[in-house]
């Protein structure tokens, strides 16, 4: 708030300022995530998923909220072209442009997000096609795999890999063709 009100108060840089609000993993264990299961430091949607907030009064249309899985990396690839970096030097990022694309109002890019997150002995691993989620954990030389569709469970209740064997199958070979890279 403060931030934000010093901004305000010097006009002339306030439409030249990009505040970025975001966290970087999903609510502790004492957190509230509902109705997202999961908790910093796993790959489920309470554990990944934050609210993010770009403001930037005259650039960006107010109130617009928007739904495009994105990944902080994107803010990267955000700042790297309002810097004016060629698309040559951007090409580094693996991001995507999150302020052209608000700015334009695009619809939602269809992209794979990937996530591998060890926390001592356990590895957490996840990947995103659409609506599809695969959410696996190693701990030693014990593997579980469950597959989600966050349209109709975004709560990640509801194991759908014995029904969708060829989606988990899909999701997994992504997964370790990304971990491969």
């Amino acid at each position: 708030g403060d931030l934000l009100a010093t901004l305000n108060e010097a006009d002339e840089i306030r439409t030249e300022t990009l505040v970025i609000f975001a966290s970087d993993n999903g609510g502790s264990r004492s957190a509230r995530n509902d109705p997202h299961r999961g908790i910093k430091g796993e790959t489920y949607e309470g554990g990944i998923r934050v609210p993010a907030i770009l403001h930037w009064p005259g650039q960006l249309p107010e109130g617009q909220v928007s739904t495009q899985p994105s990944l902080t990396f994107d803010f990267s690839a955000s700042i790297a072209k309002l810097a004016g970096l060629d698309a040559d030097a951007r090409s580094h990022y693996e991001g995507i442009d999150l302020v052209s694309h608000l700015r334009e109002r695009r619809p939602d890019l269809q992209r794979t997000l990937f996530w591998r997150k060890p926390r001592g002995e356990t590895v957490w691993m996840g990947v995103r096609d659409g609506n599809w989620k695969l959410v696996a954990q190693r701990k030693g030389d014990s593997q579980s795999i469950e597959l989600f569709n966050l349209e109709k469970d975004p709560g990640e209740n509801n194991d759908l890999a014995s029904e969708h064997p060829r989606v988990l199958e899909r999701l997994w070979g992504l997964y370790k063709e990304w971990e491969q890279r």
